[in-house]
């Protein structure tokens, strides 16, 4: 079963891809009878009803079934000898023989459709009162229709295949913009994740510290209330200078100076004004990092302490760093009281991935350690306390 095609409409319709075969046998009956009003061919009303019939038949099936076309109007021409009618001065049948030429040039291969030309081109002109007269004016004509209909639908095809292309192309396109956008969201989500969380987490707490000795000890709360301040300041420049980022989208606001392992000191001050006691350990020959690996185990001591601070009760915690050949591995501990939550998709072979904020900030430096080409663990560790290791490369991620 042939499915059906449709073909463009200036109605703002599709029509049926048959519209076009219907319309030129419509035509060729049509002529056939002007032919008739006007005396132009000298055939009896049988020979007319039998022959036009017959060509509006063929032109009718030249859609579907070029090949039984071909051979019907072919037997049409052919037999005009034998049963006393001929083919010249009949537009009727040029229209027909012409429409099947032209099918034969758009829908079957080149040798098929040349074969087809030969046989119309011989069969119609031993129709003609003189044949080999009529020979070269009906090739010339046969062929030159042939190669016109080859040539159109030649085009007509290379146009729906650069088409096809081009909505391919968009497609694409339009799938790598979506999945830029996701990453880029991801990352916005990320950033502000580690900003926000750390210094509303130590606001709150140095608040909290601040309100429990205001009455007993006013100096050491106005350095908390301070404190304060300059968490909230220091979290407001961060987020301005990404929020300017994302609205100019310039190189330069790319590039601006990230924090890295240089600026941890400064970190544990604000950490350790609010309580919390960290203490912190080197060994190996420290290298310089690449701007994004630096970044990544800022992030990652920096969810980490905050995790601390958050759900550990301000727990003494430890810092490690180890630099390698290769690597830098960064351990983060504390004795506090971990609440484990599964994440999903952890690295087989690894210790399950825990949190204790429901998965968001350690998901968020999984993310971005593997991105530098590293690799995360944690969970907690009996009998309390909490463990985060991160394996970082130490060249160029």
């Amino acid at each position: 079963m042939v499915a059906a095609r449709w073909i463009p409409s200036p109605f703002g319709r599709p029509l049926p891809s048959c519209w076009g075969d219907v319309s030129m046998a419509a035509l060729t009956v049509a002529f056939a009878f002007v032919e008739w009003l006007g005396g132009v061919t000298a055939w009896t009303v049988a020979q007319r009803i039998i022959v036009i019939g017959l060509i509006a038949v063929a032109v009718l099936m030249r859609g579907r079934h070029p090949y039984a076309a071909t051979l019907l109007i072919g037997g049409v021409f052919a037999a005009g000898p034998a049963l006393g009618y001929r083919l010249d001065n009949s537009t009727a049948t040029l229209a027909g023989g012409m429409s099947i030429i032209w099918a034969l040039g758009a829908r079957v291969p080149l040798a098929v459709g040349l074969w087809g030309t030969v046989i119309l081109l011989l069969t119609v002109s031993v129709g003609f009162a003189d044949p080999v007269g009529s020979l070269i004016w009906n090739a010339a004509v046969m062929f030159a229709v042939f190669g016109i209909s080859r040539l159109l639908t030649s085009r007509k095809r290379a146009l729906a295949a650069l088409e096809a292309t081009a909505r391919e192309l968009g497609a694409s396109r339009d799938a790598e913009a979506r999945a830029q956008v996701e990453l880029e969201r991801t990352r916005i989500s990320r950033e502000l994740h580690d900003v926000v969380a750390h210094a509303v987490s130590v606001m709150v707490v140095q608040a909290g510290a601040a309100e429990s000795i205001l009455d007993t000890d006013p100096a050491r709360a106005r350095r908390a209330l301070g404190a304060v301040q300059t968490t909230g300041r220091e979290a407001l420049n961060e987020l301005r200078a990404m929020l300017a980022g994302l609205r100019s989208g310039s190189e330069s606001a790319a590039l601006a100076p990230q924090p890295g392992l240089a600026d941890v000191p400064e970190l544990l001050d604000r950490l350790r004004a609010s309580g919390l006691t960290v203490d912190i350990a080197t060994s190996g020959e420290p290298h310089t990092l690449a701007p994004a690996v630096d970044l990544a185990a800022y992030r990652v001591v920096q969810e980490s302490l905050t995790n601390v601070v958050k759900h550990a009760g301000a727990a003494p915690a430890r810092i490690a760093y180890q630099y390698g050949p290769r690597s830098l591995r960064i351990d983060i501990d504390d004795d506090g009281t971990a609440v484990p939550t599964a994440v999903p998709s952890s690295p087989v072979g690894a210790v399950p991935v825990t949190s204790r904020s429901g998965g968001l900030g350690l998901r968020g430096m999984r993310e971005r350690v593997e991105l530098c080409g590293g690799s995360l663990e944690a969970g907690p560790t009996p009998p309390r306390g909490f463990h985060v290791r991160a394996t970082l490369p130490l060249g160029s991620p």
